[in-house]
């Protein structure tokens, strides 16, 4: 005999009566590959810059002497800068690259050094920074709003996901009332009972 019954669909697992499809914001591998993707975005906006190696007081010496230095920029005992031609510079791990901007650690706060830098290269050019604030300070100021709004925002999608605007219902009770006054025993219930 046939069986009268319509043809059953194959379940899978996120497939069945009264489940629904996990959403992606739901699942640990969502949030790894965002922030994944996030790390890149950050990455890729710094690949542009030009190498800057750290060089030796005697060597930044030896380069303003041979008045090889195009610009400078010191922030207190910081000094970095920029040769005029990229010059063979052997620095503390032992290499020897092509140095075209440098940075170096002054020995003294010497009020003769835009003097002594101008002796040697005439043409420079000179400026003066005030020291830069942290990486965390950096990162609490610019980058855990973004992501406090980011998360704020990933909450009221997920929270609107269930239908009928259910954004700002979180602070809703689904509690229902129970009614003292109406019983909950019926008339089928005592059927037939002896009195």
């Amino acid at each position: 005999m046939a069986d009268n019954k319509s043809p059953r669909k194959p379940q899978g697992p996120l497939q069945g009566p009264g489940r629904r499809p996990s959403m992606p914001g739901r699942t640990a591998g969502f949030w790894i590959i965002l922030l994944i993707l996030v790390f890149f975005a950050f990455q890729m906006m710094n690949l542009d810059q030009e190498p800057v190696y750290d060089i030796t007081y005697t060597a930044f010496e030896q380069q303003v002497e041979a008045g090889n230095i195009s610009s400078v920029t010191k922030t207190n005992m910081e000094v970095k800068g920029r040769l005029n031609e990229p010059t063979a510079i052997l620095l503390e791990n032992g290499t020897s690259p092509q140095v075209d901007q440098f940075t170096s650690t002054l020995m003294t706060e010497d009020p003769e050094f835009p003097n002594w830098l101008r002796q040697y290269n005439p043409n420079i050019m000179m400026k003066a920074e005030v020291p830069k604030t942290s990486w965390l300070t950096t990162i609490l100021t610019y980058y855990l709003p973004f992501l406090l709004i980011l998360v704020l925002w990933l909450f009221f999608i997920r929270q609107m996901q269930g239908g009928s605007n259910k954004a700002f219902s979180f602070g809703k009770s689904k509690a229902k009332l129970i009614n003292m006054d109406k019983p909950t025993i019926t008339f089928e219930d005592v059927a037939g009972c002896d009195e």
